[in-house]
């Protein structure tokens, strides 16, 4: 196996319909996916597979902890410092989507977007960290 099909992006949303989507999407980038429901998910994810993952996508609004919880529990432990966070999100508040990238996120990318928007962003993130 090589390393880019080592690399693992975490993907939470409750909503189906969009984990599939963003999975249709990390797979055509040849990395491995891994979609959960919720913020809490990511964090159990996290502990398991932190090595090798490479990108976390969350979603604001999720039951159990919500995107933004879950970004703020994940910039408290310095060990994920490298793991960049997108977040693809329906929410079109310009407050929340500055207060997720003040918080560290590296980008919000609204649902409304082209998918080839979100595999674009991907794979120029994952270039500059030097993992794809």
């Amino acid at each position: 196996m090589n390393q880019q099909e080592r690399l693992v992006v975490i993907h939470a949303d409750d909503q189906r319909l969009f984990r599939e989507k963003v999975r249709k999407v990390i797979k055509s980038l040849n990395l491995v996916f891994q979609g959960v429901e919720n913020g809490e998910e990511v964090l159990d994810i996290l502990e398991i597979l932190s090595e090798n993952v490479a990108l976390i996508i969350l979603d604001w609004e999720m039951p159990v902890l919500n995107g933004y919880n879950c970004l703020m529990k994940i910039k408290s432990c310095s060990k994920y410092d490298e793991i960049p966070i997108i977040f693809y999100s329906g929410i079109s508040s310009n407050d929340l989507k500055k207060m997720a990238v003040d918080k560290g996120a590296e980008k919000f990318i609204s649902k409304s977007r082209e998918l080839g928007y979100l595999k674009k962003t991907i794979a120029e993130m994952l270039k500059k960290k030097n993992e794809y």
